[in-house]
């Protein structure tokens, strides 16, 4: 039955009491609440009063660590409603920081034993049971979306009139799934077929140091691999997970197996990806004896962007000023999706972009977070025990026959390397004729004894109209070229340097 059609000018609130029908001046028809029954208002008033009392939160039972496994939240209180098809639970949605909100309705599978339909809710005007799953869809029509951290609103009817608040910290997020109607996520073990000792495999793509927009921005394949053994041995250290470098891949396998690191152009705006992980998960491979796993993470690849500035280095000095992105940092943020974790945040929305999470969903231009968060590392840890503690039940996930996962001690672990850029990056003396006729020679003389020469030629629009790598000077016969502007990038002793050349 429809409550009211009313228009409704709150004279006098005073203290969170009781309000008398007095107080308000309705136009039309109303009915009221009064000790649990709907009145009728007689005209503009009536006897009698109406009830209005803030729910309150008197304990939290089960404090939650991770969204995910299903865990369950039980909050007990007073004043929740009894009638949870009006009520609301509101979440900060940890994809974008708290600064949207994510809402429940208290008959949504979270507040149901089971997911099916028929389940009854566990909202009640005392107690509120809720389970825990990292994403979840407000309704049918949004994506879905990460919980997160902060203060959680209790709306007992479904507006913003006296609600409750409570503090909830989500310590880290793990992909979610389903189980015979319960919530689950994504194990670990590697295929035996795939990696026969269980180590987790990664490589990079071959193409980084002759492609020409790379070149151009100075990126070369040794500075990318000594960052990504670096952020891999993180890693390793933070959970004991062997990671091991596989060296170049001439393609993407999705179905290897293995950790692969690429480049592509995923476009320039602020709308495009830094970087887009592709975590590949098998559901529905894991039957109702395993408690927690409803599938497995097969594989994860990251594709990196081209089209992104990046800074590229062991050492964090010197990217003030850049605008440039920190690989080091995104990477570890990218890893940490391929091992099962999702978007998360700490209690304090206010924090930003400096959220200590590094599953913090965004970061800024010549931001240095090159640390895992214990709540982060805690995550795939657990992940790592339950996957091995399934390998050894016989009736779980992953069958100890077919699927293993290789952790090492802290006395085996990684060795970060110690090679810094930097040091490394020693100028060549270059010698070069920059303004030429057309026909002419373009000569790039290298002085003394570099090495890992190799240089590049684009024109104006930034088209590769020549390479060339050696331990040689470099002769460009310039008669099939345009007159115009062009540029040549030069690499020696892994250091980039830029020519502007004119072509008369």
């Amino acid at each position: 039955e429809k409550i009211a059609d009313v228009t409704v000018d709150v004279k006098t609130l005073g203290n969170l009491g009781t309000i008398n029908p007095d107080d308000f001046e309705v136009e039309g028809l109303a009915k009221y609440f009064l000790d649990g029954g709907c009145q009728e208002f007689d005209e503009k008033c009536a006897e009698g009063q109406v009830p209005l009392e803030a729910c309150t939160v008197s304990s939290i039972l089960t404090s939650p660590t991770a969204a995910g496994i299903g865990e369950k939240l039980t909050i007990t209180g007073s004043n929740f409603t009894s009638q949870p098809l009006f009520t609301q639970m509101i979440i900060p949605d940890a994809d974008d920081g708290g600064v949207s909100s994510i809402f429940l309705s208290g008959v949504s599978n979270h507040f149901k034993p089971e997911t099916g339909a028929t389940a009854p809710s566990l909202w009640t005007d005392s107690k509120i049971e809720m389970y825990l799953s990292s994403t979840v869809n407000s309704s049918t029509n949004l994506p879905s979306r990460r919980i997160g951290s902060g203060k959680w609103e209790i709306r007992p009817d479904g507006n913003q009139f006296l609600p409750c608040f409570v503090n909830i910290e989500i310590d880290y997020n793990l992909y979610p799934t389903y189980r015979f109607d319960e919530f689950r996520t994504f194990g670990l073990a590697k295929k035996k077929s795939l990696s026969p000792d269980g180590k987790y495999y990664w490589n990079i793509i071959a193409g980084i140091d002759s492609d020409p927009i790379l070149i151009a921005k100075g990126i070369t394949h040794t500075q990318v691999e000594l960052v990504a053994k670096a952020v891999f041995c993180d890693w390793e250290k933070a959970t004991g997970i062997d990671f091991e470098y596989a060296g170049t891949a001439s393609s993407r396998d999705p179905l290897d197996g293995q950790y692969t690191l690429y480049f592509n152009s995923l476009g320039a705006s602020i709308s495009d990806p830094l970087i887009a992980t592709h975590a590949i998960l098998a559901p529905n491979f894991c039957n109702s004896d395993d408690q927690y796993f409803g599938g497995r993470i097969t594989d994860g690849d990251v594709e990196i962007n081209t089209d992104i500035n990046w800074f590229i280095n062991l050492s964090s000095s010197g990217i003030g000023g850049t605008g440039k992105y920190d690989l080091y940092t995104v990477l570890l943020h990218e890893i940490g999706h391929t091992l099962g974790l999702d978007h998360a945040m700490d209690m304090d929305k206010s924090n930003g972009v400096n959220d200590p999470r590094i599953m913090y969903w965004a970061f800024g231009t010549e931001q240095v977070k090159r640390v895992i968060d214990s709540k982060s590392s805690d995550g795939v840890n657990w992940l790592k025990v339950k996957t091995e503690n399934s390998i050894n039940s016989p009736n779980d996930c992953f069958p100890s026959g077919s699927y293993s996962i290789h952790t090492v001690p802290s006395s085996a672990w990684c060795l970060p390397p110690v090679s810094n850029i930097e040091t490394m990056d020693e100028k060549c003396n270059i010698s070069i004729n920059n303004i030429v006729y057309q026909g002419e020679m373009l000569i790039v003389i290298f002085d003394g004894n570099e090495n890992n020469k190799s240089s590049v030629l684009l024109n104006s629009l930034g088209s590769l109209v020549h390479s060339y790598k050696g331990n040689k000077d470099l002769f460009i016969d310039t008669s099939a070229l345009q007159s115009g502007v062009y540029y040549l990038v030069t690499t020696c002793n892994l250091t980039p340097r830029i020519f502007k050349i004119i072509v008369i």
